[in-house]
């Protein structure tokens, strides 16, 4: 059964805790890292878990090395998103990986990384409706609330 609360105030700094962690070790394998789904709406009940995507130009082993030494682990059957309606279904476009994260850690439902694709065949930096953690110091307070 899924079980959803009220709103939390302490889900975006609890993103922003696991984002840091996630950027100093990923370094500018990732292109973004954002806040996604329904705990990232504020006001909106959601189940008590953080979602989280990483933008990548292309998911790699470097990436999954990352993860794996913070502890994540790879749900390997899972290796592409849904392909959108009126989009093409072009191989490599749509490559999604999905990992569980660590014992311990605050619970999150999975994080994603994502291939960073346009539809008009340029890379998309990702989502622009998040918080993002950002690449560098200098973008630091622009994204973080």
């Amino acid at each position: 059964m899924i079980r959803q609360v009220r709103y939390r105030r302490e889900w975006p700094a609890e993103f922003v805790q696991i984002g840091l962690t996630l950027r100093a070790a990923l370094g500018d394998l990732a292109l973004r890292i954002d806040h996604i789904g329904s705990t990232s709406v504020p006001g909106l009940a959601a189940q008590d878990v953080v979602d989280v995507q990483i933008t990548a130009r292309r998911p790699e082993s470097a990436l999954e090395e990352a993860l794996h030494g913070l502890g994540y682990s790879r749900i390997a059957r899972i290796n592409s998103d849904h392909v959108p309606p009126g989009q093409a279904d072009e191989a490599g476009n749509w490559t999604k990986w999905i990992f569980c994260a660590p014992a311990g850690q605050r619970a999150t439902n999975r994080v994603e990384a994502a291939e960073a694709w346009a539809a008009d065949g340029g890379w998309d930096e990702g989502p622009t409706d998040s918080c993002p953690i950002p690449r560098r110091a200098d973008e630091r307070s622009a994204a973080l609330p």
